[in-house]
């Protein structure tokens, strides 16, 4: 309260011209502090909304990897389950006797072969070159292919012959367990 005392003691034996200049200095000091509590705020402001920018768009990353993560483990829970209802399955026994049930006779030379895709599974992969045959079979093959629960087409790759027939290699996979790669 002594220095409230003292101002006021100073202002009321100040000259006009004197109350006039420390009224100027306070009202520049309140105007600068306000300015500067103003640009504070402001600057403040804009760093916050980038800032949240960021965080949103960060948000939304990390949403869509828990969503990629939730169907990465689906699949993972299905393949399991498929793999477990047939625990002796390869995919070499599989393709010969689909082709024995289709009718149908590869090219020599077709095998296997294994990619690791996670520190789970591996994906087996074989294909096999097939000729003579025409776009209708290919399409059959394909649906009665598609149907398979373990087995999946990855790749076809056709050729047109003379007198409408075609050649053409299929691709297959499967994933398995990497303890079970055959």
């Amino acid at each position: 309260m002594e220095i409230f005392d003292k101002i006021l003691l100073q202002l009321t034996e100040a000259s006009k011209q004197q109350y006039h200049r420390y009224v100027l200095f306070f009202l520049l000091g309140v105007t600068t502090l306000v300015g500067g509590l103003i640009y504070f705020i402001y600057d403040k402001k804009d760093s916050l909304r980038i800032e949240v920018g960021r965080l949103y768009t960060f948000s939304n990353s990390i949403a869509d990897v828990i969503e990629k993560n939730k169907k990465m483990v689906a699949e993972e829970l299905r393949l399991k389950n498929a793999l477990e209802k047939k625990p002796d399955f390869t995919i070499k026994g599989f393709f010969e006797s689909f082709c024995k049930e289709q009718n149908l006779t590869p090219d020599q030379g077709w095998d296997t072969r294994a990619e690791s895709i996670n520190e789970k599974f591996d994906e087996v992969v074989l294909s096999a070159t097939f000729k003579g045959y025409t776009t209708e079979r290919l399409v059959q093959l394909l649906m009665i292919l598609d149907k398979e629960e373990i087995v999946y087409v990855k790749e076809v790759i056709v050729k047109s012959e003379r007198d409408r027939k075609i050649n053409f290699i299929l691709t297959l996979a499967t994933n398995q367990y990497k303890s079970q790669i055959t």
